[in-house]
């Protein structure tokens, strides 16, 4: 039974015994008096009721401010222990990150550094090439300085003997130019003599 109801049939009960007082009216039985008495009994137990409600009211009214409050202290809690969370997720993802990076410059320079070593393995190679290369054109160089100074002697030895030939091509000019001299002069003076020797035969 509600304590609405309570309510009602009390307050209806107190108007009709109102109307009708215990006092006045000799018929009252026995049973209309106990009910009469039910009936403060029933209103005051809806008033207790009622009065209980409303004090659970109050104090739920009273209580949910705090616990409105506590949800919200959680939710802080549970806020912050996010923003750490995620602080530690970001740096874990930030060093795995480098890791990694690094990881692949580690693999890059010992790509690098095998492609060295492999070059150095050939480059004794290539140094010998370069090595028969260079002492090829040096021998080539050597034999074409012979050769120079070969033809440079040849010229001297050409050059002298050109030299002696002209000093004997002056030499031979001077003396057929001496001899004609001579032979001119010897024809001169036979001629003298033949006609110096005709005129004392006459």
């Amino acid at each position: 039974m509600d304590h609405l109801q309570i309510e009602h049939f009390t307050t209806a009960k107190l108007a009709s015994n109102t109307n009708k007082s215990p006092v006045d009216d000799a018929e009252l039985s026995l049973n209309e008096m106990l009910s009469y008495i039910d009936s403060f009994s029933i209103y005051n137990a809806a008033t207790e009721i009622a009065n209980n409600r409303e004090k659970q009211r109050t104090t739920q009214i009273t209580e949910l401010p705090r616990q409105k409050k506590q949800p919200r202290k959680r939710s802080e809690s549970a806020r912050r222990r996010k923003q750490k969370a995620d602080a530690a997720r970001c740096c874990y993802v930030k060093k795995r990150t480098e890791l990694l990076t690094l990881r692949g410059d580690v693999k890059k320079l010992e790509r690098y550094l095998a492609e060295l070593n492999r070059g150095l393995h050939c480059f004794p190679r290539q140094h010998t090439t370069l090595k028969r290369d260079s002492t090829s054109w040096c021998n080539q160089a050597r034999v074409e300085r012979q050769l120079r100074q070969q033809a440079e002697t040849q010229n001297l030895q050409l050059k002298a003997i050109l030299a002696r030939q002209s000093q004997f091509a002056e030499s031979t000019c001077f003396r057929m130019q001496n001899v004609a001299a001579m032979a001119v002069g010897y024809s001169c003076c036979k001629l003298v003599w033949f006609r110096n020797f005709s005129h004392i035969a006459s």
